[in-house]
């Protein structure tokens, strides 16, 4: 029985066990926006259309927004004019006949060196806004754009490691075994950065030590995330086919343009669940692990507020 009078904090033991990373682990959050429970195939599914469902304005509108600044290089270059030309061809050869001729295209060397500073500047929202979004929700508060891009503004240089380092060990997938396997291994280290506020080295070695031993259970559960985003582009594929009949009522520049600003918007707005699905494995990960749901039930009973005295 504890002693009357006021009681030291709950401590689980995270703020006091560095982990394998040479960090230590913080405490779970008490009123997580997601549920913090350990998650099968189903449930991960459901999780993360729950979770974009209630917050599809914002990570849709993120994830547009970080595609807009590309998209308007790609306007300027004139890549949709060579789709334009390339639709043309195609609803000429379904109609039988001859495809108009096509002159070679002019390679603007300003537009693709602008093209890709750009991409390299904006390359760490792309890949940390909706992450750091989820992880907001996991910690129980609500994200708005500015504490999103703010967020990731703060870390933008480990971020920005961190993605050349994923860029990196792309160039093994001539080994693809090797790169599976280190892809996988350090599959939820963004989350790690953004919840556990480690360095680009200790949030790998703490993705690393999360999916240690579940390790194929990893794998699949991203590999099912992957099917599900592949069919989505086979859908776009078909959007962009479809695009075809534009030719009938409009220029081929005009069609072009609308099918490739669609299709890279439509892309954009299938993208958080991806990012989404990296960090509810993350904390899956976490639960399975650490026990990070138990811990956070006794949190919130330990901080319960007394029940008043009887009345006599």
């Amino acid at each position: 029985m504890l002693p009357p009078g006021p009681q030291p904090p709950f401590n689980p033991g995270y703020e006091t066990a560095p982990n394998v990373a040479g960090a230590i682990a913080p405490p779970p959050p008490v009123n997580s926006l997601i549920r913090l429970r350990p998650l099968e195939i189903g449930d991960l599914f459901d999780e993360i259309f729950r979770v974009y469902r209630r917050n599809f304005t914002l990570f849709a509108g993120v994830s547009v927004a970080i595609v807009i600044p590309a998209l308007l290089i790609q306007y300027f270059i004139g890549s949709f004019t060579q789709l334009g030309q390339s639709v043309s061809i195609l609803s000429s050869i379904a109609q039988g006949t001859r495809p108009p001729p096509v002159a070679p295209p002019d390679i603007n060397w300003i537009g693709l060196l602008v093209a890709g500073v750009l991409n390299l500047i904006i390359y760490p929202f792309s890949i940390g806004a909706l992450v750091f979004a989820t992880c907001e929700l996991g910690e129980g508060r609500q994200p708005t754009w500015g504490s999103v891009f703010g967020g990731v503004l703060k870390r933008y240089w480990a971020v920005f490691a961190v993605g050349i380092i994923y860029g990196l060990i792309s160039l093994l997938i001539v080994i693809p075994p090797l790169w599976v396997y280190i892809a996988v291994g350090w599959s939820v280290a963004l989350p790690a950065l953004f919840v556990e506020n480690r360095g680009i080295f200790n949030s790998l070695g703490r993705s690393w030590e999360l999916v240690d031993r579940r390790w194929w259970r990893t794998f699949l559960l991203l590999l099912l995330v992957l099917l599900l985003l592949y069919v989505v582009e086979i859908a776009l594929g078909a959007f962009s086919t479809a695009g075809i009949l534009l030719t009938l009522f409009l220029p081929q520049v005009v069609a072009g343009l609308v099918v490739y600003t669609l299709s890279d918007v439509l892309r954009a707005v299938a993208a958080p669940v991806f990012y989404i699905a990296i960090v509810l494995i993350y904390y899956d990960l976490r639960v399975r692990r650490e026990g990070l749901d138990l811990v956070q039930q006794a949190q919130s009973l330990v901080r319960r507020p007394a029940p008043g005295p009887l009345p006599s």
